[in-house]
């Protein structure tokens, strides 16, 4: 993708290859086999927050690296979008995961003190 950006080859050239990587990626056996463990595990544990937080939480990181440095408006591709563009992934990842350890990973205990609080299947009939 930053190929694309800096227009080193033409854009089709980069989809092109962009999906016959992805597709080798998912296709290849050794790849597949890979056990990278924990990494895996917590990025499929977060993943919902991830997906519901980087919008804002990448806004609103643009809009503070903005207001303190004092650039504003669009970045010719360089250093400086670059460096910008890692931090805000930097900090949707660590606000995502935050927020995880919140919320998605206390889901058992919620649905524990829910099922306490709330009378469900036989117990709410008898309750009444």
């Amino acid at each position: 993708m930053m190929v694309a950006r800096l227009r080193a080859v033409p854009i089709a050239l980069t989809d092109i290859g962009i999906a016959v990587g992805l597709g080798l990626a998912v296709a290849c056996p050794r790849i597949l086999a890979l056990d990278c463990g924990r990494l895996v595990r917590r990025g499929a544990e977060f993943s919902f927050s991830l997906y519901a937080l980087h919008v804002p939480v990448a806004i609103m990181t643009g809009a503070l690296l903005e207001s303190v440095l004092g650039r504003h408006g669009i970045e010719i591709p360089g250093p400086w979008a670059y460096s910008a563009f890692a931090l805000a992934l930097a900090v949707v990842l660590l606000v995502s995961d935050l927020f995880a350890r919140l919320t998605e990973d206390r889901t058992e205990a919620f649905r524990s003190w829910l099922s306490r609080l709330v009378p469900t299947g036989r117990r709410a009939r008898r309750a009444s």
